[in-house]
């Protein structure tokens, strides 16, 4: 399992640093682009731009359960035979569950045309 350094400090440093630079990821509900880093044994999460591997959603301040209720509704989806991608949850440093999902989307940097779609 990677490692996942956060906590609410980090979270709120990370948003206004990302805001302030116009990269934030699109949407209401807070998240993170990260990478999945591999040094020596161990492996870790790092936050990232616009690019990364991964969207990375915590805990939200207002609406509990956020992480897990995103988990769960991609799961029922898949049940349904609508196209998912790879996604879990992990549990962050500070021990709060966090949503991630494998982007589709970008292939080495580069964004890839996606069309929504059943499992026939």
């Amino acid at each position: 399992m990677p490692e996942l350094n956060l906590d609410k400090q980090l979270l709120k440093d990370l948003a206004e640093k990302t805001i302030s630079r116009h990269i934030a990821i699109t949407g209401i509900q807070p998240k993170l682009s990260v990478t999945l880093e591999r040094v020596k044994s161990r492996s870790r999460l790092t936050i990232v731009g616009l690019w990364g591997e991964y969207i990375l959603k915590p805990q939200h301040e207002q609406l509990t359960a956020m992480p897990e209720t995103e988990d769960l509704t991609m799961h029922l989806a898949e049940v349904f035979d609508i196209l998912i991608c790879n996604h879990t949850l992990l549990r962050a440093t500070d021990g709060n569950l966090v949503y991630i999902a494998r982007r589709f989307d970008r292939v080495k940097g580069k964004m890839v045309h996606v069309e929504v779609g059943y499992n026939n």
